[in-house]
């Protein structure tokens, strides 16, 4: 099938997409928020089984569950769709700002990263049923969609990367970069945890040792000694501890993002921030450092330069060019390019995520729905004689 009648199939749907996008941006789904992550999945399942995949539910306990969906599930070649489900926004954000649509932007908590994106994903999957591609009753496309990827996917990474392993090539529907960029580099990622424990009582007594005060100095040499570090970015995004002033603090913790080129100098850094932690200044003290999560970074390699050549391609037949870039914050796309081709940033197109000023450019975003059907088709003939 060609560009235009792919273009005409996702166009014709476009008001019920968007009330699609409503619904599912209508629905707080933070991360920590299950009952929402679910209740976001129960749409999303139902979209898929309309479109004829048989799908399945991973459960979780913690987060919300994991969707696994395959259609032609034991056939090759194989496509892996990837997207999640879960927003960085608390319950009640959807209350404050619900779904708008204003001109040609569309607007909501999550609707950019990654409600939107989901969208481009099943428009794109509908398109190819609707058109009658033989792409769509060919291949094997399988669609996993995560709960917990804002927290760096810790219950569904290694379910992902098995779908991974199998797959010919995935496709990471994360947003566009600024001006519609796709994404062909990240940079590696860390989550830490730092938990200092003290010694409480009253704060007009001598005795106690404040958990707050030692990990103020901790936080202190740990920003001083990586300031000057241009190929590292850290990130203080957590302090807790306390529980009232004339209390000293018997517990406090912090948990920070790194971000840098390489594996290697994450763990390097890793290994600093170790140090200084375990040379406590506050005696009676006692500081603990946890890895929550550790991502190797996306490489802009021949492989994926190679997919992304679909992508090209299809935006071609439109009269467009296609652009990747270099982005410092990670995706899905990093663990998974480890076993297979990634195609990452094919989501949305829009602005401003984790923000009240998040947003989607309609007529870009459905355009680049049109673009990723008609790239699964260019893989699909590009692959007749390699799996024929």
């Amino acid at each position: 099938m060609g560009v235009d009648e792919i273009a005409k199939a996702i166009m014709r749907g476009k008001d019920r997409w968007i009330e699609f996008l409503r619904d599912i941006v209508n629905i707080d789904s933070g991360t920590e928020y299950k009952e929402g992550v679910d209740l976001v999945a129960d749409i999303i399942a139902q979209r898929l089984k309309d479109l004829g995949f048989y799908v399945g539910r991973i459960k979780e306990e913690r987060y919300g569950d994991h969707i696994l969906a395959c259609i032609n599930r034991d056939v090759t070649p194989r496509i892996l769709l990837v997207g999640h489900m879960d927003t960085v926004y608390p319950k009640g954000t959807v209350k404050e700002r619900p779904f708008s649509v204003k001109n040609s932007t569309a607007h909501g908590p999550g609707v950019l990263d990654m409600k939107g994106g989901i969208m481009v994903m099943l428009l794109a999957l509908e398109a190819l049923k609707d058109v009658g591609s033989r792409a769509y009753q060919d291949i094997s496309i399988c669609v996993f969609l995560n709960s917990d990827e804002e927290l760096l996917s810790p219950s569904s990474s290694k379910i992902m990367d098995e779908e991974a392993k199998k797959a010919d090539l995935a496709i990471v529907f994360e947003p566009a970069r600024p001006g519609g960029g796709y994404v062909k580099s990240r940079w590696s990622v860390a989550w830490l945890r730092i938990v200092v424990q003290g010694i409480t009582g009253h704060a007009g007594w001598k005795g106690g040792v404040s958990a707050i005060h030692e990990l103020i100095h901790e936080l202190s040499t740990i920003l001083r000694n990586f300031e000057k570090r241009g190929r590292l970015l850290i990130n203080v995004g957590v302090i807790r501890g306390g529980e009232r002033p004339s209390i000293i603090a018997p517990r406090a913790e912090a948990e920070l993002s790194l971000r840098a080129p390489t594996l290697e100098e994450i763990e390097e850094a890793i290994s600093n921030i170790y140090n200084i932690t375990s040379k406590t200044t506050h005696e009676g003290a006692k500081s603990s450092l946890e890895i929550i999560n550790k991502w190797p970074p996306l490489l802009d390699n021949e492989r994926n330069r190679n997919a992304f050549r679909y992508f090209q391609k299809a935006a071609g037949e439109l009269g467009i060019k296609l652009i990747s870039v270099d982005a410092m914050a990670g995706s899905d796309a990093n663990h998974i390019s480890q076993y297979t081709a990634v195609v990452d940033g094919a989501g949305a197109y829009g602005g401003h995520p984790h923000s009240p000023y998040e947003y989607i450019e309609i007529d870009k975003t459905f355009e680049r729905a049109i673009i990723c059907a008609r790239a699964m088709e260019i893989f699909h003939e590009a692959s007749k004689s390699r799996f024929n």
